[in-house]
């Protein structure tokens, strides 16, 4: 798993590519502490990650509950079919804002 942030006035765009895994999980938690402590809305970008085991989608309930206690949005964008089909089959897709491209997202945060 390869993450990366980018910081702009509002808030933060994380980009996560590969897969969450056993093996990457503590890294992947690790990378939503850091970004949390920015104190800014966050778009996390998934075009790019091809698997997350059950674990990882916990720790982005998780994570979307600690920034909706703090005042701040959390929105995923960019999942693939597969992924949106797992978010589906799970039912974690609604208790997350998502949105199809960053570009929407980007939009959502500005109505804010």
């Amino acid at each position: 798993m390869k993450t990366s942030s980018f910081e702009h006035d509002t808030y933060i765009t994380g980009i996560l590519e590969g897969s969450i895994t056993n093996e990457t999980l503590h890294d992947f938690e690790r990378f939503l502490c850091e970004i949390e402590k920015k104190q800014k809305h966050i778009i996390l970008d998934l075009s790019n990650l091809s698997f997350i085991m059950s674990s990882g989608l916990s720790a982005l309930l998780s994570f979307n509950n600690t920034l909706r206690q703090k005042g701040l949005l959390f929105i995923i964008c960019g999942l693939k079919n597969d992924m949106e089909k797992l978010f589906s089959h799970t039912g974690i897709i609604s208790h997350l804002t998502i949105y199809p491209t960053h570009e929407d997202a980007i939009q959502k945060i500005k109505t804010v």
